[in-house]
């Protein structure tokens, strides 16, 4: 009768301890895939995030590039053009008087 008692006891710790680790894995696989899947999300937000740096990046300095003032310069024979016109005109002023 111990004999049997013993072989129930052995038998309920084996299956037992083999229910407790399949219980443990299982919960370590979740575990592990939630972490996976917020490395994933992050390095996926990370690659988004360098990829928009890179874009300000080229814009910044495509602007700072390409940066015209609100007033254009005139051009050269518009002044020369003045310069000349300023200068007959003080001429004739002067014969007027």
């Amino acid at each position: 009768m111990i004999d049997n008692v013993w072989i129930a006891f052995l038998s309920g710790m084996i299956v037992g301890s083999s229910v407790g680790i399949m219980a443990f894995a299982i919960s370590l696989i979740n575990k592990d895939n939630r972490l996976r899947n917020t490395i994933d999300e992050n390095e996926i937000r990370i690659n988004d995030l360098e990829l928009q740096r890179e874009l300000l990046k080229g814009e910044i300095f495509r602007m700072s590039k390409n940066y015209k003032p609100r007033k254009p310069q005139p051009r050269n024979r518009r002044q020369k053009f003045q310069k000349k016109y300023s200068t007959s005109s003080k001429k004739n002023q002067s014969k007027k008087s």
